[in-house]
């Protein structure tokens, strides 16, 4: 859209100081692409608050929204909730399954979360799908499981 494109390019350039208002303007009406470009722009922007807000709403309206489960996994991590974080990778992984990034960050998550049984799952889905080897997803399928943990 022809708002969307303006926004993008006032804030690469920051030639304008309302680029930021135009990716509200164009997010006004609920549409669930418009709201994820606004939620991005917040992200950079280091808006955590602002970014999930419109991640959430354009979640209400947008299910299996490519990338929308992954970006919002992001901003729960950032804010220090890891375990709200990794269904939402996962769930992106469900909905774009070769997006790889949605499950190192679910594999490498898990890991951090002590579900080594989930963690190595998740790893050994990212390895069978990527081009090259990962080190992090190499350590997590190559680490021994603690005694008693599955």
């Amino acid at each position: 859209p022809p708002a969307a494109r303006e926004a993008a390019t006032a804030e690469l350039f920051r030639d304008r100081a309302d680029w930021l208002a135009l990716y509200r303007a164009g997010a006004a009406g609920g549409d669930p692409s418009a709201l994820y470009v606004l939620g991005a722009a917040l992200y950079r922007e280091e808006d955590l608050t602002g970014a999930a807000a419109a991640f959430e709403e354009a979640s209400r309206s947008a299910e299996g929204h490519p990338f929308l489960g992954f970006a919002r996994g992001l901003v729960r991590f950032r804010e220090g909730r890891p375990e709200e974080a990794l269904p939402l990778f996962i769930e992106e992984t469900e909905a774009n399954p070769d997006f790889l990034p949605a499950w190192r960050n679910a594999a490498i998550l898990a890991s951090r979360l002590g579900l080594y049984g989930e963690a190595r799952r998740l790893a050994g889905e990212y390895a069978a799908r990527a081009e090259e080897e990962d080190e992090a997803i190499r350590a997590i399928l190559s680490a021994p499981v603690p005694q008693g943990i599955r």
